[in-house]
């Protein structure tokens, strides 16, 4: 996973059994970098990503590019 800005994400575990995703830079400088966004509760994305994932559609991915096609408007 990838926060907003771009980096890393990793999962945590609060003291209380909160399961959470958070960003490698969240709260810290490392080379100048800081990320403020806050960290997203592991449920809440888990619950996208598998909707993404049950929802995908191959036809709308160029395999060897590696990218996403865009929508055809007519």
């Amino acid at each position: 996973l990838k926060c907003y800005n771009g980096h890393n994400m990793y999962g945590a575990e609060s003291p209380s059994h909160y399961h959470y995703y958070k960003c490698g830079l969240h709260g810290e400088k490392v080379d100048h970098k800081f990320c403020p966004k806050k960290n997203i509760s592991a449920p809440e994305i888990e619950k996208d990503v598998i909707n993404d994932i049950l929802n995908f559609d191959i036809s709308k991915v160029d395999i060897e590019k590696g990218k996403k096609l865009k929508d055809v408007i007519f």
